[in-house]
């Protein structure tokens, strides 16, 4: 009796755990998308790590799955394990677009394998703003747009994507060593 009692409490507790964009429980205090957020990010949308635009594609990507699965008054987590730049400016243009700047906390998280890690955190308290401007930045122009034309010059389109002008061209002098044995390269020059 005690046992379905027990169950039947956690089926009636609405909202008991947080959102976390790896799967992990917490309370529903959180938005949770550490660690590794650009790397989990790019899981859910591929970008080529050489195109250009980096900040803003990975901010309309960040706020893209924020909004749809967060709640105002929810903590936001962002983690970067390298410290890059890219990841810096985005996460600060995110977190100001969602919780106002001065709401903003940067805190060094260095491990031993990665010393120049950081996290950002702030309270969510402008979600429907977002949510606006994040509409009116799409029916400008949508990610997908962005990030196609950010996409290096010679790259291939990831499948599925109509890429005639990205197909690959046959190779004149033939293939380089490295694309014969599988390891890299192209043709020869």
């Amino acid at each position: 009796m005690k046992i379905l009692s027990a169950l039947l409490m956690l089926l009636l507790i609405d909202d008991a755990f947080a959102v976390s964009l790896n799967g992990r429980t917490n309370d529903n205090s959180v938005c949770d998308l550490a660690p590794f957020t650009t790397s989990r990010l790019s899981q859910l949308t591929f970008v080529d790590g050489n195109s250009s635009n980096l900040e803003e594609i990975y901010e309309r990507i960040a706020l893209r799955w924020i909004t749809a699965s967060c709640q105002d008054r929810q903590q936001l987590i962002l983690h970067s394990d390298m410290g890059l730049r890219m990841e810096d400016v985005y996460f600060r243009n995110v977190a100001t677009k969602l919780c106002g700047s001065g709401n903003i906390k940067r805190e060094t998280y260095s491990t031993a394998e990665s010393t120049h890690g950081f996290q950002v955190r702030c309270t969510i308290n402008r979600l429907q703003q977002t949510q606006a401007w994040l509409k009116q930045a799409e029916s400008e122009r949508s990610t997908e747009n962005l990030i196609a034309s950010s996409r290096p010059a010679g790259t291939i389109a990831p499948a599925g994507e109509d890429a005639k002008d990205n197909q690959k061209k046959p190779c004149k002098k033939g293939l380089s060593f490295g694309a014969l044995i599988g390891v890299s390269g192209g043709c020869r020059e």
